[in-house]
């Protein structure tokens, strides 16, 4: 189904076509698989692209998509009893991050079971209702490692290997490209091209750790009231700091952030780290008895997006209120990692030889 037009090039050795990409962006979220892909294309001359529709049933997502994407057709609806006479048979690369609940443990998910499941699941059924030229050739899908081994992985796998994918799954964190984030997920992409036996090998790049500076805006007020940390997670990060995940400007690694960072309730580890600004990881015990010293305050949510690769003409529109902009974050993607992804599974196909297709 992939429409692979232009003709030949001049230079006789060399024949490529271009690649022309129409996508549909499930579970949509901010856009960040939209960021990803155009990351991904800069670098490959023989693809172009657009986004021809987005989906997703958050109210403050569609704000923010259509902010940032004002020429992207936006449904705010449910997937769930989506038709195929709905879904746009033009569209050859479906994108997607799915509600990841049914498949972690504190989301008490129950894989198939979970009525947060049922979207995706109506997504690989489309599958059946399409015709071979309606169905994406290129498919890619993110979500958390626990993922790799659920069922709906295992259903995924077997009806996309049904209609004639290649597929390939492999679990990364944005640490494994130098960023000082472990956001590890699980990625499965397929195509009905080739795909390479192994893609963590294809995607990888040697690139030092970055340190938490690097991110960090150092103009913000610790007393800004928007990332302050209350007075009573204070006073139990004095009677027991190791329930908590700090890290310093000069550390290499941050955890996760969730969409219940910045939660009143939920200050512990599993939700994001806090950032010590006066201290090093060298220095902390010396300011235990005096904790207010330490400067410990929330991550942005600009310093979020600059560890999630956003690009710096992304940005929230001002009726996304601060946990809202927090929560989004926390459902999304890191930008890098997924156009490394990308551009393996789009490389195979950007090049030809003798008769202009792939």
């Amino acid at each position: 189904n992939a429409e692979y037009m232009g003709g030949k090039s001049s230079n006789k050795e060399s024949m490529a076509t271009t690649l022309f990409l129409r996508c549909v962006e499930w579970f949509a979220g901010t856009g960040g698989l939209h960021c990803a892909l155009a990351m991904a294309v800069k670098d490959m001359p023989n693809v172009e692209y657009q986004v021809v529709g987005a989906y997703d049933i958050n109210q403050e997502a569609e704000a923010t998509y259509r902010h940032n994407f004002p020429d992207v057709s936006f449904y705010r609806k449910s997937i769930d009893n989506l038709t195929a006479a709905q879904v746009d048979g033009t569209a050859n690369l479906w994108l997607m991050s799915p509600p990841c609940q049914p498949f972690v443990l504190n989301g008490r998910g129950v894989d198939m079971e979970d009525v947060r499941n049922a979207a995706l699941l109506r997504i690989l059924s489309l599958l059946d209702e399409l015709s071979s030229q309606e169905q994406p050739h290129f498919f890619f899908l993110e979500n958390v490692v626990g993922f790799s081994t659920s069922q709906t992985h295992e259903l995924c796998v077997s009806k996309l290997q049904g209609h004639g994918y290649q597929v390939r799954g492999v679990c990364l964190s944005p640490c494994a490209f130098g960023i000082p984030n472990d956001r590890g997920r699980f990625y499965l992409l397929a195509s009905k091209s080739s795909l390479p036996n192994d893609i963590s090998l294809e995607a990888s790049i040697s690139l030092p750790m970055e340190p938490i500076s690097r991110f960090i805006d150092p103009t913000v007020d610790i007393l800004d009231e928007r990332y302050k940390v209350n007075e009573d997670a204070m006073r139990m990060l004095a009677e027991r700091g190791t329930k908590f995940d700090i890290v310093f400007l000069d550390s290499t690694t941050s955890s996760s952030f969730t969409k219940s960072y910045r939660s009143k309730s939920t200050h512990f580890r599993g939700n994001g780290s806090l950032l010590c600004t006066n201290a090093s990881s060298e220095t902390y015990d010396r300011f235990l008895n005096n904790i207010e010293d330490l400067a410990i305050r929330y991550f942005t949510p600009e310093e979020i997006l600059r560890i999630h690769f956003y690009p710096s003409s992304w940005t929230f529109p001002c009726t996304v209120s601060m946990k809202h902009r927090y929560a989004l974050l926390g459902n999304g993607v890191n930008i890098f990692v997924c156009a490394k992804l990308l551009t393996v599974l789009l490389s195979e196909t950007t090049v030809s030889t003798g008769d202009g297709e792939s």
